[in-house]
């Protein structure tokens, strides 16, 4: 291959791939724009989500054989072993009539020649799904504003079909969810965030909530040990103890849960509590902390 033919496909992928980037970060950005408007701004808001509703008509409800959209691990078993086997052919076969001078130059065009049509090929099977994707995260965050959790989770059990990957959206199911007052469902869709990211401990403490709401002790205590051998817990953290005391009030155990209570208080402020109001399984714990309406 001449090595100048290689630089110009070399630059010119360069420039592709900026314009690409740009393209999706703006996207991305005005998207973002929208939605902090869509916070203060109802009839923007409605606006938007009749918006979504036009670009999503034509592709809902998914077809049953929509595949999902390929994650990081996906893309690497999908795209990784056939470049390495483009390659080792390249290797092989390609290269033993061209100069040794220019065997890289050959090597390197050739290359670039496999990953550029692999990312474009999957580029151009996905798009409409990946668009499709992105629309429907948005819609929900919009009907969440609006009040509508029923529609919010419609569209997020939508989009974890293409993306069942993506463990946020499976949390903010689960918000939606609770609120519905589908406790199990919630709990379920949360276990499901934990497993694809088992290192966060946020969701192992709303599973705990959640949990313990729904009066499901075994399944709040399973929780709570799981989120006590996280290696990110700092030790003494008030929330784990706060929950465990939740959890002792649930199962009856009023002088357990106050020595839990005492423990934080030992450490903490009251006022550096404040996720305590936020949270209905606490209720009780609330009550007996002092300086607490």
């Amino acid at each position: 291959m001449n090595p100048y033919y290689t630089i110009f496909l070399l630059l010119f992928l360069i420039v592709l791939a900026v314009v690409f980037v740009r393209y999706v970060q703006n996207t991305v950005d005005r998207e973002f724009r929208h939605l902090a408007r869509a916070v203060s701004d109802e009839e923007f808001r409605r606006a938007e989500i009749a918006r979504m509703d036009k670009l999503l008509a034509p592709v809902l409800p998914l077809p049953d054989d929509v595949r999902p959209l390929p994650g990081k691990q996906r893309v690497r078993g999908g795209v990784v072993p056939p470049v390495l086997l483009a390659l080792r052919v390249i290797l092989l076969w390609g290269g033993g009539s061209v100069p040794r001078d220019k065997q890289i130059w050959y090597y390197g065009g050739m290359l670039t020649l496999v990953l550029a049509a692999g990312i474009m090929l999957l580029t151009m099977r996905r798009r409409r799904w990946s668009r499709t994707a992105r629309y429907l995260l948005f819609r929900a965050d919009l009907k969440r504003l609006d009040n509508d959790r029923a529609g919010s989770a419609a569209d997020l059990r939508s989009l974890l079909r293409l993306t069942p990957w993506d463990d946020s959206a499976w949390a903010e199911l689960s918000d939606d969810l609770a609120a519905l007052g589908q406790l199990q469902g919630a709990i379920d869709a949360m276990e499901q965030a934990s497993r694809l990211d088992p290192a966060y401990d946020e969701y192992r403490m709303i599973t705990a909530s959640l949990a313990i709401r729904a009066n499901l002790l075994d399944a709040a205590r399973e929780a709570i040990r799981k989120w006590t051998e996280l290696d990110n817990v700092p030790q003494g953290d008030p929330r784990l103890a706060i929950y465990t005391a939740a959890l002792q009030l649930a199962e009856g155990h009023r002088d357990d849960a106050l020595a839990e209570i005492r423990k934080v208080l030992l450490g903490h402020e009251t006022g550096d509590l404040d996720f305590l109001d936020d949270d209905q399984a606490l209720a009780g714990v609330r009550d007996l902390l002092p300086g607490r309406e």
